[in-house]
């Protein structure tokens, strides 16, 4: 079968027929197979944006396009930081298995989005920010059979220096 719709429950109607020529016998009640189909593909970001930054905190936003889940972690730019999937989702910025180590964490969260909040925004808050610093933070999601997305979504930003200057004479 192909063509079928993942999470969808269907019936097969079956009936049989004595002979290879179609000239048999054939059977008196049909006889139906119930199946549900998997769901094997990871979700996606509809959104995912950093859209409200001040010199400590920020907002992270995401949304997927099935129910799910979406761990972030946020840690300064840097170019060593090159987490996996699964680094995300266990709160780190680099892997210990081969890639960039050193790289700390400056905050990192969970968003739930297992209740229904398909492609509608739903916000994490990240704290410990430096003004004027840069950041990188990596976004990972995994709907509700399971699938995890391949690889985090990264996206950038800076703290801004929203102090005034102060003169002294």
């Amino acid at each position: 079968l192909s063509g079928l719709i993942p999470t969808t429950p269907y019936i097969v109607y079956l009936v049989g027929q004595e002979g290879q020529t179609g000239t048999g016998k054939v059977q008196a009640a049909t006889t139906n197979i119930a199946f549900t189909t998997v769901d094997f593909t990871p979700p996606t970001f509809v959104k995912a944006a950093v859209p409200a930054v001040s010199e400590s905190d920020a907002s992270v936003v995401a949304a997927l396009n099935e129910r799910g889940v979406v761990w972030y972690v946020v840690a300064e730019a840097s170019a060593n930081a090159n987490p996996s999937s699964l680094d995300v989702q266990a709160g780190r910025a680099d892997s210990g298995a081969g890639g960039a180590t050193g790289v700390a964490v400056v905050s990192k969260g969970t968003i739930d989005m297992s209740s229904g909040l398909v492609g509608r925004d739903v916000s994490g808050t990240v704290t410990g920010l430096i003004a004027t610093h840069m950041y990188d933070v990596f976004l990972v999601g995994r709907d509700v059979h399971l699938n995890m997305m391949v690889k985090p979504t990264k996206v950038a930003f800076t703290a801004p220096d929203q102090t005034p200057p102060v003169f002294t004479a």
